[in-house]
């Protein structure tokens, strides 16, 4: 079996999965609006704290910029398929609790069609929800009594794009993103109490009903002396609305019949960030800054729990002779980074932050063109005060860059 089989063979087994999997969590943050949004993405800048927005490169697809995709070889299909594990210990003023997640996170394919034009499609999470908390509930008219109450929420929602980018003259390319949002949220509330045999429950399904959204990029290449490459990038998107068809129902023990109650909107912001890349033959740094202007959006979904958010991104990575190298540790690409991150949930005046350290590596497969990506990333976000909780976790990303050359015609057999 050649090379191009491998690399078909490899999409369509793992296509299904990625239509199946759900992304999950184990945060009570994400029982708010659609749940925690992932803001990772899970390519070979993992290991340099995410940056993506001056990359562009034929090696790996840059879904977070399109324009980036202007950097495709002529000759080359690339397929990315990256999964990810993550280990969270949550903590609050009282309590605390570990949990573990991990799922196939992405699958992207990228190719050129034209010397000036490019592609890519893939499947990246776009948010999830996973929690579980207890509360005790007076009952009413027993003023001295109190039930049980259980909330717990899982699912999330998947992201489908399909990206285009041209590059109508120089080192200027631009792009654009079209994403359709599909998944579901469930959302329920199980009450008990010391008097009944069974339980009470209550459960609410959303489903994206319509839900397009469009994002934009653009990124400009300097060179400079000594080989080396200065590429700013932009990206942004416009505010949207996501319909949600809201099914609702309610059943003693084990389950119940499902009725559609009505369709509800859920208002996403503007966006827009920056950022560049310095590259030379051996080194390469990237810093990368975004908002989203959640402020803007609170009122019309009704909450006043949103604020603006910030995040800010810094890589350096290194590989001491790519080409040249005589052993695997000479050709390897030895990376490190940092990310901020503030969250859009407001808690009575308090802010949910997240910091991260990351460390990576990207090996590349011997005499082939494809290459295994792992990085971890280690973080805090939030703090143990008042009814917030600190979450600290782990994360390890693993990502396989399949490469090869489709497009070449055969002088001799």
């Amino acid at each position: 079996m050649n090379r191009r089989s491998i690399l078909s063979a490899a999409l369509v087994a793992l296509l299904p999965f990625a239509l199946i999997a759900q992304s999950n969590t184990n945060s009570p943050y994400s029982y708010f609006g659609l749940g925690e949004f992932d803001l990772s993405g899970y390519s070979k800048t993992s290991g340099m704290g995410g940056v993506a927005y001056g990359i562009r490169t034929s090696s790996f697809v840059n879904h977070l910029n399109p324009a980036s995709y202007a950097g495709f070889d002529s000759l080359r299909v690339v397929l990315d398929v990256s999964a990810s594990g993550k280990v969270l210990w949550l903590r609050s003023p009282s309590d605390g609790h570990s949990s573990f997640n991990g799922n196939i996170k992405r699958i992207a394919l990228g190719l050129r069609l034209h010397r000036l034009w490019a592609v890519s499609l893939g499947m990246t999470p776009f948010s999830n929800v996973g929690y579980r908390v207890n509360a005790h509930e007076p009952v009413v008219g027993l003023s001295d009594d109190r039930s049980t109450a259980t909330y717990s929420g899982d699912g999330g929602l998947t992201r489908f794009y399909i990206g285009t980018s041209v590059r109508p003259f120089g080192g200027l390319s631009l792009g654009a993103n079209v994403s359709m949002l599909f998944g579901y949220i469930n959302k329920t509330k199980t009450t008990s109490h010391r008097l009944l045999d069974a339980s009470w429950t209550e459960k609410y399904r959303y489903k994206p009903n319509t839900a397009l959204l469009l994002d934009f990029g653009a990124q400009y290449a300097i060179g400079l002396p000594g080989g080396s490459r200065l590429t700013l990038g932009l990206v942004g998107g416009l505010s949207s609305s996501i319909k949600l068809a809201k099914y609702y129902s309610v059943f003693m023990g084990t389950g119940g019949d499902e009725e559609m109650r009505d369709v509800e909107r859920f208002y996403l912001p503007l966006h827009l960030g920056g950022g560049f890349a310095l590259t030379t033959q051996r080194w390469a740094f990237a810093a990368d800054y975004e908002t989203q202007r959640w402020a803007d959006v609170a009122q019309q979904n009704r909450t006043t729990r949103f604020a603006n958010t910030h995040r800010a991104a810094l890589g350096l990575s290194f590989c001491p002779n790519y080409y040249l190298g005589r052993n695997l540790l000479q050709r390897m690409t030895y990376q490190m980074g940092l990310h901020y991150e503030r969250s859009h949930l407001s808690f009575q005046g308090a802010r949910s932050d997240a910091y991260g350290i990351t460390f990576g590596v990207d090996m590349p497969f011997r005499q082939q063109l494809s290459s295994l990506a792992l990085s971890v990333d280690v973080g805090l976000k939030g703090r143990a005060y008042r009814d917030m909780l600190r979450e600290t976790y782990i994360r390890v990303n693993m990502g396989i860059s399949f490469s090869d050359f489709w497009f070449l015609k055969r002088q001799y057999d």
